[in-house]
């Protein structure tokens, strides 16, 4: 009842002069503003869009006070309901940001079905997404995104058909250079010099190329970024990077969820094989678990280049010294031959002099030229010689436990290990964890045979069929 008499007929013109009031205020410091309590109790009452606005101005940003004014302002003012969106989706709340994105569509505001259609795409709703576009097709921003899709999808005569619209204004040709530069346009991508765009000023120590692919233009540019960044690796010397080229999501086949190992249907690069030259093959995906399988690399688009590095290190040739999965081919049984420039394979327990089974081990070790004579790589136990390098010499190259295959105890824990996986370092290395170093006693070793255990190209694992029969790997 009190609200009511002190709005009374004497009042009637108190919206028109709080409005002006609060106009005037939003523009003044703290200290000039004269606005008191009565009049912003009266003003929140009859909710008067210049009482929020005078919200807005005077709260931060996401604060309780300029959501609450920024929510009335939204129901009417399609600009605050975008604002509101493009805040909520900022802070991942991506539930309110396509409420308030809708509110905004309602209000007949073409930027926030735009902004939510942007928001569908990332969230791979590509269908969606071009629903919401249709109505507004000729819209320059529109057209962007309805290209984006066709690219995710791979609808080729689609993206021909745009290619004259995006050319008539500056952020559609910026658009149409890209696809040009990553082969997505054909009428363009045929004229492309086929060069070693990342390596053009490399050494001849590089021994193999990669052909890189991904499947539209955001990943195309991260991956640029991620291998441009990988040229300061030491790694980098030995492999040389193609061009990198588009291929939509659909071509590649693959059938993995979320951050399961990445696999796909491998045999699509028999029809591709003629139209690039390189050893193996890399594909940026938009999820997955990192992978190198018999020539052909896999990465998922939040991948650093720390991943990068080491799934380069396999092609190279050498192995994880984290834990292989217990049926992997490389851990059934002691080596017959060396296999990787890291890891050996080797039975646990020799007879014989000291310095006949140190030759015969040593035979076996891919880095025994790195190794002391002064270093021990066994230990006389029970009369046997017991390989691996005392713990006294810790800081020395020698043969040292890995757990790359590390083997699990059965059920009645009588399990005997007969043999075991050995590396040159005490310390865990960039191939254990990738984001720790790759050491320097790793580069030497690859320095001084780089080709001695090069994966073999990708064409014999498409032409043979193969799949987990040779080297595969996860990584977490």
């Amino acid at each position: 009842m009190s609200l009511a008499i002190g709005l009374s007929a004497s009042s009637f013109f108190l919206p028109s002069q709080l409005t002006y009031l609060f106009h005037q205020n939003i523009n003044l410091s703290h200290d000039q503003q004269n606005i008191n309590e009565k009049q912003l109790n009266q003003a929140k009452a009859l909710e008067l869009p210049a009482f929020y606005q005078y919200q807005r101005h005077i709260n931060q940003i996401g604060s309780k006070n300029w959501l609450r004014a920024s929510r009335g302002l939204a129901k009417s003012n399609s600009a605050i309901a975008r604002e509101l969106g493009n805040y909520y989706q900022q802070n991942e709340n991506f539930k309110q940001a396509r409420l308030w994105y809708l509110q905004g569509i309602k209000l007949g505001d073409d930027s926030a079905r735009v902004s939510l259609a942007a928001l569908l795409i990332a969230q791979n709703k590509y269908n969606q997404a071009l629903k919401l576009l249709q109505p507004i097709s000729k819209n320059n921003d529109a057209l962007l995104l309805l290209t984006k899709i066709a690219i995710y999808q791979g609808d080729s005569a689609k993206i021909n058909l745009q290619v004259p619209l995006l050319n008539q204004f500056d952020s559609g040709q910026k658009l149409v250079r890209e696809m040009t530069k990553y082969k997505v346009y054909d009428k363009f991508s045929k004229s492309l010099i086929q060069t070693n765009f990342f390596n053009q000023n490399k050494t001849k120590s590089c021994i193999a190329n990669i052909q890189m692919f991904a499947t539209n233009l955001a990943d195309l540019n991260y991956l640029e970024q991620q291998i441009l960044q990988f040229e300061t690796h030491s790694l980098s010397k030995y492999l040389c990077f193609n061009n990198i080229r588009y291929i939509s999501l659909a071509e590649t086949q693959c059938h993995h969820k979320n951050q399961d190992t990445i696999r796909c249907n491998e045999t699509i690069w028999r029809e591709k094989a003629n139209s690039f030259t390189a050893r193996y093959i890399g594909l940026l995906l938009p999820n997955g678990g990192a992978n190198v399988n018999s020539g052909i690399m896999y990465l998922d688009n939040k991948d650093t280049v720390d991943v990068l590095a080491h799934e380069v290190s396999h092609l190279l040739g050498f192995v994880d010294e984290y834990p292989l999965p217990l049926n992997h081919a490389k851990c059934a049984t002691q080596q017959a031959d060396q296999f990787s420039h890291n890891i050996a394979v080797l039975t646990s327990n020799y007879s014989g002099s000291r310095n006949e089974v140190r030759e015969k081990v040593l035979t076996q070790i891919p880095w025994r030229h790195f190794i002391d004579e002064e270093t021990p790589i066994m230990t006389f136990e029970n009369g046997f010689w017991r390989l691996g390098t005392p713990s006294e010499f810790h800081d020395k190259v020698g043969l040292f436990l890995s757990d790359t295959c590390g083997r699990k105890l059965n059920e009645s824990d009588e399990e005997i290990t007969e043999f075991a996986s050995f590396k040159p370092l005490n310390t865990q290395t960039q191939l254990t964890y990738f984001e720790l170093k790759f050491p320097l006693l790793y580069q030497n070793i690859l320095k001084r045979n780089p080709r001695q255990f090069l994966m073999p190209s990708f064409f014999y694992n498409i032409e043979a069929g193969l799949d987990m029969e040779s080297y595969t790997e996860k990584d977490h």
